[in-house]
């Protein structure tokens, strides 16, 4: 950044302005995805960094490396995830090569960052689960949809049952269910499993009957 100081600007006139700026010099960066405790490598696992200028999703390989062979210094956000481990989000300085570890706990945990392979099914014909930002919707002046994620997780991405916007009614679920199923995984290795998710639920509105929907939250083996 330039800064010109002392610049007269006259009504009717055009001030010409030349500014020299130095571009930057893009270098190679590496970084690891490990288990934290452990320290062993996260084969796989996926990786976001961005900021306002640049985003990069990676895949790191067996040994959790990633690479991006044009980087630029600056502030970036590194997100890190994979199936079976806590997605962290973290601001890092990066300024010159080198290999930037980040940590990943074990954990079941998904706040849909990444894809990491929900299934879904349904016998209705419209409301079905989808992965994205949420458009907010309302009914009769009550928000019946909320446009924003939770704030306490990264990035700003949800499943949502139906995500078309418009009113209501336009993309909710009719005449029939919608199931969304996460990928197999094994709680037998935590000495205290336990589940916490956040959710929204609006029941309301309908056709000559009374709201009598219902969403459960199933746990199988």
């Amino acid at each position: 950044t330039q800064v010109i100081n002392n610049v007269t600007l006259t009504n009717g006139n055009i001030t010409t302005l030349d500014a020299q700026l130095v571009p930057d010099i893009p270098f190679a960066f590496t970084g690891q995805v490990v288990e934290e405790g452990t320290g062993n490598p996260i084969p796989n696992a996926r990786v976001k960094i961005y900021n306002m200028w640049f985003s990069y999703d990676l895949t790191a390989d067996a040994n959790g490396f990633f690479s991006v062979s044009q980087f630029y210094a600056g502030n970036y956000q590194v997100i890190a995830g994979k199936w079976n481990y806590k997605t962290t989000c973290t601001g890092y300085t990066i300024t010159s090569s080198g290999t930037t570890v980040v940590e990943l706990e074990k954990g079941i945990y998904d706040d849909f960052t990444f894809n990491f392979g929900w299934t879904e099914t349904s016998t209705s014909w419209s409301g079905h689960w989808q992965r994205g930002v949420p458009v907010g919707t309302d009914y009769n002046g009550e928000q019946s949809n909320p446009g924003y994620d939770v704030g306490n997780d990264c990035l700003d991405l949800a499943f949502v049952t139906g995500n078309g916007g418009g009113s209501a009614g336009d993309d909710d679920v009719d005449d029939g269910n919608v199931i969304l199923t996460s990928p197999v995984f094994d709680a037998g290795t935590f000495t205290e499993p336990y589940i916490y998710y956040s959710r929204w639920f609006y029941n309301d509105g309908g056709t000559g009957s009374n709201p009598n929907d219902s969403l459960l939250i199933e746990l199988s083996n």
